[in-house]
């Protein structure tokens, strides 16, 4: 366990937050487990890597003393967590089995801004790349990003790419004004994310995908979605993108969205899914969410009519009690 600040304090042991590690001992705090706590902006003058497996990093709040930090008012969150400036050269990145938490990282670099590799977490975290490439890279699968925002990938990058790295799992965020979105192989979650502004897609699942894409908001993006066969696609937002999906494959479980004012919901209309018919399946809805404020990242649903209007609940209580019952669309509760 160790304490880390930009400037360090005391014997700069680590040991606590009144002796904390400066960044510049880096070498020395990135080659331990930890958990490390963080607090205050940084401005990195060497890749934050680690390659030691299971290693934990966690932003807490400025005013945190704790020793070490446990109650939720330690850890930081929207504009309190510690920002790291990368610079045009460097990058946050770390082995197996390994967390980040709590951070806002930037960077201008041309090519990661962070990157995760097996079993790895980004948690309530924000990642932008002002130098035009990715912004994170999954390296190799079964990783989650949860809670974070991600933007500013440009030209042919990705705010998300993890190639075709299979069973990774995208819960809870926002993913905005990139150039492309989402990039994945097979087996991946995509459950209550927001994908805004992406203006060539918002998320491509490659190969036979075997993907679960549940509750999202697709909105104001080029092409939402596309993925291949075997996708289970209920309960989400399509809403003002040029396409909304491009379905290339076949045996879709596809029911219970919502698709509105998309200049084409569907590219290929013909596709069958598991109810045997064409298209977007029988409970499909066109009914305008009406986002709070979309162009500041406000989406939620102003549209009472949405609520409680998703494909029913088929857990297995319920249906056996005969009280099966209806989700929410998208990942913000109608107000």
């Amino acid at each position: 366990m160790s304490y880390i600040t930009q400037n360090g304090a005391g014997a700069f042991t680590g040991a606590d937050w009144d002796n904390a590690y400066r960044e510049s001992d880096r070498a020395t705090w990135l080659a331990a487990a930890g958990p490390h706590y963080f607090k205050g902006d940084f401005t990195a003058a060497g890749n934050w890597y680690s390659s030691v497996n299971g290693f934990r990093a966690i932003g807490c709040r400025p005013g945190t003393t704790a020793t070490p930090p446990t109650s939720f008012t330690d850890f930081a969150t929207g504009s309190d967590r510690p920002t790291v400036t990368l610079g045009a050269s460097y990058t946050a990145g770390v082995s197996n089995y390994a967390q980040w938490a709590n951070f806002n990282f930037t960077g201008s670099n041309t090519g990661r801004v962070v990157y995760l590799t097996l079993l790895s977490t980004l948690y309530n975290c924000v990642v932008n790349n002002t130098g035009g490439s990715d912004c994170l890279d999954i390296v190799s699968g079964q990783c989650a990003v949860i809670g974070c925002e991600i933007y500013g990938a440009t030209g042919t990058n990705y705010a998300i790419n993890a190639g075709n790295s299979a069973s990774n799992k995208f819960v809870g965020n926002l993913i905005r004004d990139n150039t492309r979105g989402i990039s994945a192989g097979t087996d991946t979650y995509l459950v209550q994310n927001i994908l805004a502004r992406n203006s060539v897609y918002g998320a491509l699942f490659a190969g036979d995908p075997d993907c679960l894409i549940v509750g999202n908001i697709l909105d104001d993006n080029g092409q939402a979605l596309q993925c291949s066969n075997l996708a289970v696609i209920i309960n989400n937002i399509f809403s003002n993108n040029t396409t909304a999906f491009n379905d290339e494959g076949t045996n879709y479980y596809m029911d219970g969205n919502n698709w509105y004012n998309n200049t084409a919901d569907l590219t290929n209309g013909t596709k069958i899914n598991v109810f045997n018919t064409t298209g977007k399946g029988p409970h499909a809805l066109a009914l305008n969410p009406q986002y709070a404020d979309a162009a500041n990242n406000d989406f939620t649903i102003g549209n009472a009519s949405l609520k409680g209007l998703g494909f029913p609940s088929i857990a297995f209580d319920e249906m056996m009690a005969g009280n099966g019952f209806n989700h929410d669309l998208g990942p913000l509760q109608a107000r």
